[in-house]
């Protein structure tokens, strides 16, 4: 009984590791970095080895801290590697604040070790039918592009949507061609992460919405439900009960991935077709 005990205390482990490391690997994290200090940094600042990998002490209190811009000066006072600096000295001297042998004497070279190019492949790959490689572009939206693209689409956008990262997705081969442009969003709510993603083909129109992970139910079906939204453009009707079906005994849900998928594709035809 013992080992067994033992044995669920692994699994739960590394199942959490492995939320932290999905939610905390995305661009906008160190995008929301730049945005809150003014420089890009390393996803190292956050991570152990890189984008993906188990978080460092800094990327744990970040994730705890709720992973966002307040979560950046919550933590500033702290000193999360223990090295005898602050956090907010560490970066504003442009040192590691998530790895002790890094400090504002001695940096260390973790900068020049940004993976500008992290590409979460295996969540992309699952909203393309077809073999893609994947180029990404940026957009920021100051405070003036928020309210008007708010305005527009009648949604608040999260902090994480004020700095979306786009892939743009082109098919395999000696010829290859764009084929079309993806966008994934995720939230944590009460510790709960829901995260997912949005495609478009080259003319703007949704191409598929798939959602990776969700907690409101285990095993919720969600195909049919996301099924509705291939199709639709800018200019269709995203009113839940109406245009859209929600899933039985979850309509706040519905409303909640409905408006991500809206969102979503504004985004990627006002900023990511034309990257």
């Amino acid at each position: 009984m013992k080992n067994i005990s033992n044995a669920k205390i692994v699994l739960v482990i590394l199942f959490v590791l492995t939320i932290f490391t999905t939610v905390l690997s995305f661009p906008s994290k160190w995008r929301l970095f730049e945005l809150k200090y003014g420089y890009r940094t390393s996803c190292n600042t956050c991570h152990t080895e890189g984008g993906g990998t188990e978080n460092n002490d800094y990327g744990m209190a970040y994730h705890r801290k709720g992973e966002n811009l307040a979560a950046f000066s919550a933590l500033e006072n702290s000193d999360s590697d223990q090295d005898g600096f602050t956090n907010l000295d560490e970066i504003e001297a442009k040192s590691n604040p998530g790895d002790s042998r890094s400090t504002p004497g001695k940096p260390g070279n973790f900068l020049s070790e940004q993976e500008a190019q992290f590409i979460p492949k295996k969540l992309l790959e699952k909203l393309f039918s077809v073999p893609v490689s994947f180029t990404i572009s940026y957009a920021t939206l100051d405070s003036l592009k928020t309210k008007e693209f708010e305005r527009l689409v009648g949604l608040k956008l999260t902090e994480d949507e004020r700095v979306p990262t786009f892939y743009q997705a082109y098919s395999t081969g000696a010829a290859p061609n764009r084929i079309g442009t993806a966008l994934l969003f995720f939230e944590m709510e009460h510790h709960k992460h829901l995260v997912g993603g949005l495609a478009c083909d080259t003319t703007g129109k949704i191409s598929k919405l798939a959602i990776f992970k969700q907690q409101v139910k285990k095993g919720l079906s969600l195909e049919a439900f996301t099924g509705q939204f291939v199709g639709k453009k800018s200019d269709s009707d995203f009113k839940v009960g109406q245009q859209v079906q929600p899933l039985p005994s979850y309509p706040t849900f519905s409303q909640k991935l409905t408006d991500y998928a809206k969102k979503s594709l504004f985004l990627i035809n006002y900023y990511g077709l034309k990257s």
